[in-house]
């Protein structure tokens, strides 16, 4: 499988000057650090879970259209040697004594990342729109603001999103294209992805809840391959942990060289080195140079760098963490 280049994407003012934004709201972390890392996390949140909240996903978002929650949830689950994952059935089944704290180790409060779609047999895979989403988010939202009142605890952020619109910036995107397939995409790179890339698994949690999950493959590399600078350096030690589990489990480990993990493996190696200075020399030596290629190539090497230097700050991951809708201008991609 190749990457392929895409045209170049006009941009307005504000993307321009997203590197710089994001560079300035970073520095704001170091007056915020000083507050998060002295104030004390109360027991009993602290050993609040997020696996109640569960209930609300699975209450509210029933219909046609289908919800998975990625992130950081299902990495959990995987990790806990307790959990039993079989590949046939297409289940991971968390023990009894499996628990998903809702407050980070910093105190900030967790969220559940939610994805919505639509497909069928004739179609494909279908965005849905901003309209719906919103609608959708807003249910999930009031009934986990009522759990959360009700137990006196603070509310997880319900971050609900369908396939996006275009790439940004700072993150890839997965793309539903018109006539239904699934294409990831970060500036210049794009890589279609297999159908097997929306797998359907579910996560079974005590009592008797269940949410839908991807293919544990799948939500490996989206974690590896979400961010224009790679894996967060945050997540490193656990993803380690998750690979080699998957690499244990039967009927898990043979899938890494399939064609679901070859595609994620391309798209990887081609954003890393797209996103870096050398890129953008390379394209201001080409004797048929592309001076709009070659910002747009000088800015994702800029915003790499960002990212990265940014994800070995504390303070700034806590800032980000503690207020994401401040962020979320500076890295959506709608």
């Amino acid at each position: 499988m190749k990457s392929i280049e895409l045209p170049d994407q006009s941009r307005g003012v504000g993307d321009y000057l997203k590197p710089i934004a994001v560079g300035g709201l970073g520095l704001a972390a170091l007056g915020t650090s000083v507050y998060l890392h002295f104030k004390e996390i109360d027991p009993v949140l602290k050993a609040a879970s997020i696996l109640p909240y569960c209930e609300d996903i699975s209450n509210e978002l029933d219909g046609d259209y289908e919800a998975v929650v990625v992130g950081g949830l299902p990495i959990d689950a995987i990790n806990d040697e307790t959990s039993v994952i079989n590949a046939k059935a297409r289940t991971i089944t968390v023990s009894d004594v499996f628990r998903s704290p809702l407050l980070r180790k910093n105190g900030t409060v967790r969220d559940f990342d939610i994805l919505v779609f639509y497909r069928d047999d004739t179609s494909g895979f279908v965005r849905l729109s901003d309209e719906t989403v919103d609608t959708m988010k807003s249910r999930v939202a009031e009934a986990a603001g009522k759990r959360s009142r009700n137990n006196n605890l603070p509310v997880p952020d319900m971050s609900l999103f369908s396939f996006e619109s275009h790439d940004s910036l700072v993150h890839s995107a997965t793309i539903a294209t018109e006539d239904g397939r699934l294409v990831l995409e970060q500036g210049y790179v794009r890589q279609e992805l297999p159908e097997t890339t929306m797998e359907a698994w579910q996560l079974l949690l005590p009592g008797g809840m269940a949410v839908q999950v991807l293919n544990p493959w799948e939500q490996y590399w989206r974690s590896m391959v979400r961010f224009s600078s790679g894996m967060k350096v945050k997540d490193t030690e656990k993803l380690a942990a998750m690979r080699d589990r998957l690499r244990q489990t039967d009927g898990l480990a043979d899938q890494e060289q399939g064609e679901l993990c070859k595609a994620y493996e391309v798209f990887y190696d081609a954003m890393r080195e797209q996103n870096t200075f050398a890129a953008m020399i390379e394209a201001i030596q080409d004797p048929e140079r592309d001076w709009g290629k070659v910002s747009k190539l000088g800015q994702l090497a800029a915003m790499s760098g960002v990212l990265s230097l940014g994800q070995k700050i504390p303070a700034a991951q806590r800032l980000v963490q503690a207020t994401p809708r401040l962020f979320h201008p500076f890295v959506s991609s709608k």
